[in-house]
């Protein structure tokens, strides 16, 4: 009988007919490759006043001026800011959308 049952051979797998099961084989996975990492910096910078510019460090009485100059500028009341609004124009529609007798919409110049 030149294969017999599978038993326990001398490195501790279990055999079949004498040759070991779940040998020597090598498993090759593929890895992608090592790209380093994507700085990107931004910076957004707004404001109207020519005297701004951004910075991380104010000195302590000149961030306390600036801040109680920003408190003192007399903001607008409500009343005042409806009356500047009643007065504005307004802008008007170019194109109006109307529907046919069937209930289609139709696109309309004005």
């Amino acid at each position: 009988m030149s294969g017999g049952a599978g038993g326990p051979t001398n490195n501790g797998s279990v055999g079949f007919g004498g040759s070991p099961v779940g040998g020597a084989g090598a498993v090759n996975f593929p890895t992608l490759p090592s790209v380093p990492r994507a700085q990107f910096q931004m910076m957004d910078v707004s404001g109207g006043d020519a005297s701004f510019f951004p910075s991380s460090f104010v000195p302590f009485e000149k961030g306390i001026a600036e801040g109680e100059a920003a408190l003192a500028v007399r903001q607008k009341s409500l009343g005042d800011v409806a009356l500047e609004n009643r007065g504005s124009e307004k802008p008007k529609a170019k194109f109006a959308i109307i529907q046919d007798q069937i209930g289609h919409a139709i696109i309309e110049r004005k």
